[in-house]
């Protein structure tokens, strides 16, 4: 079941298109959240979700959770996850694309990348390749096992 929005954090209601991708909050973002105040409980959180504009929002609920809140998540890397309604292609990073990447960020890409995926929020990197993204589409979610919460993407 996909949906155009999912509702996170009890009211908020967020537009599954705006979604660049989903991912388990990391001991980093723990760290980051503490550092608002008191007033935050970074433990309260399990996933991060990142918009097309670059900013984030931090949700009570679990990849699961969002899952069956019909945010249809494809797995494209270890721990990153983009709403499968929102992937519009997925193609092989080339050697001609890696330079450009490079060129855009300023610093090397990593070797891991093997394709860039566009979807209704803008490109994301993945380190599956383009076949994979796109074969898991349709696939039923599978839950990610506690120990992959290390993201592995990365926009340019």
């Amino acid at each position: 079941m996909t949906t155009p929005h999912i509702q996170i954090n009890g009211e908020v209601l967020v537009p599954t298109a705006n979604i660049r991708r989903i991912r388990i909050v990391t001991d980093d973002d723990r760290a980051s959240l503490a550092s608002l105040g008191n007033h935050v409980d970074p433990e309260k959180f399990h996933t991060r979700l990142q918009y097309a504009d670059g900013s984030k929002t931090y949700a009570i609920e679990t990849i699961d959770e969002i899952a069956a809140k019909g945010a249809d998540p494809v797995q494209n890397a270890e721990g990153a996850f983009v709403p499968g309604q929102n992937i519009k292609s997925a193609r092989n990073v080339t050697p001609d694309d890696r330079r450009d990447f490079e060129a855009r960020l300023g610093r090397p890409m990593r070797d891991d990348f093997k394709s860039q995926v566009e979807t209704r929020a803008g490109l994301v990197l993945a380190t599956v390749a383009a076949d994979t993204v796109m074969r898991r589409l349709g696939q039923p979610y599978q839950p990610v096992k506690s120990t992959e919460t290390q993201e592995q993407t990365m926009a340019p």
